[in-house]
């Protein structure tokens, strides 16, 4: 690690907040709190919140002397250490990569939540990870994607619960949750559209391809070879028209979504990813639950020796379980920009940096 100084005079990283969504807004008001980061620019896809202060956009009653903006060069020229990137990736992986490219280039490091087929430099394919290694090289920046799922639960905490073990035979990690508070209509997965015409638009293995991130740093970190990675998908609609806060459903939109990612290591089904999201809690009963359906919860299963069994809940009185993964999500994010912003250049994943903390959040 590279102990590089920050282009601040008072010692604090630059920092560029690029998005403005869920997890964005989050991000945003996170770096601002932080004695250790300092916000230069947030970068807006909507024309509309283009030169307003950024504080109209955290919620605040005060100015804070910074403006959005809407374009690549005022980002670059604003100088940050680092940029969080969080713009969305629906619909538009090549530009998501073409930005990325862009930005290292230009000497910026970068923490994405963005395209989490990246938390594995490996995830997306050797012509992306080519492509985003000689921008790394060309502007002596580092990256690393991140997040809570993926990013964290299914494959970096697994892979440190896996130090106790000393015969591994499987791992399955579950997550079940409402996602009826998100700002999504509809999916790509297919939750959230017409089940009637789903084989006419859902493309088959779409979800294990967007998976591929978590399963290479697994069989990475365990020193493993796999031989295939596939999906199973179901959904299931509700048979009514329902109204929640992503928005209004019809009697045959679906409205829960169950998949399983499985990634095969010597003919056995070694890593099992498995979600079950639900606009409405009462669909599909007999799915996967939550063991708290306010809580975002996750359950990891590794068997072997000794078996390890570990349910992890996030809370917060004033968060439902959407809230809860949007605001680790971006803490996640948040939290290793010091890290990255003193890497030496490259791509990055958990398994080839320092212990991401929650330094700096202790509040007494």
């Amino acid at each position: 690690m590279n102990e590089t100084p920050s282009r601040s005079s008072d010692g604090r990283l630059r920092v560029v907040q690029w998005g403005t969504g869920n997890t964005g807004i989050a991000a945003l008001k996170a770096i601002l709190q932080s004695p250790a980061l300092k916000l230069v620019a947030v970068w807006a896809h909507n024309p509309e919140l283009v030169g307003r202060d950024v504080g109209e956009l955290a919620g605040l009653d005060h100015p804070v002397g910074v403006s959005t903006v809407g374009d690549h060069e005022s980002v670059i020229a604003s100088m940050p250490d680092c940029i969080c990137y969080m713009a969305s990736d629906r619909g538009r992986h090549d530009e998501v990569i073409d930005d990325l490219c862009r930005l290292l280039s230009a000497g910026i490091n970068v923490v994405a939540t963005t395209l989490p087929v990246l938390v594995h430099p490996a995830g997306d394919g050797p012509a992306v990870q080519h492509k985003l290694e000689k921008a790394c090289a060309e502007g002596g920046s580092a990256f690393l994607c991140t997040g809570v799922e993926p990013g964290f639960m299914a494959d970096a905490l697994v892979l440190h619960l896996t130090s106790l073990s000393r015969d591994i035979t499987g791992i399955r990690v579950q997550e079940a949750m409402n996602v009826g508070g998100y700002r999504v209509k509809r999916w790509r997965s297919g939750l959230g559209s017409d089940i009637t015409t789903d084989a006419q638009r859902y493309t088959p293995g779409l979800i294990a391809r967007n998976w591929m991130g978590p399963m290479a740093m697994l069989a990475a970190g365990l020193g493993v070879t796999l031989d295939r990675v596939y999906e199973k998908r179901a959904i299931a609609a509700a048979g009514y028209e329902f109204t929640v806060p992503a928005g209004t459903y019809g009697p045959n939109d679906a409205a829960a979504l169950h998949f399983q990612v499985v990634g095969e290591v010597g003919g056995a089904s070694m890593f099992v990813i498995e979600h079950c999201y639900r606009l409405l809690d009462e669909v599909a009963p007999d799915w996967p639950q939550p063991v708290d359906p306010a809580r975002r919860t996750t359950r990891i299963r590794i068997s072997g020796s000794p078996d390890i069994e570990a349910d992890i809940a996030l809370g917060g009185a004033d968060l439902d379980a959407t809230a809860q993964g949007v605001l680790a999500t971006a803490m996640r994010a948040v939290h290793a920009i010091p890290i990255i912003s003193a890497a030496q250049p490259g791509l990055y994943s958990p398994l080839d940096l320092p212990l991401i903390t929650g330094r700096g959040a202790i509040r007494i």
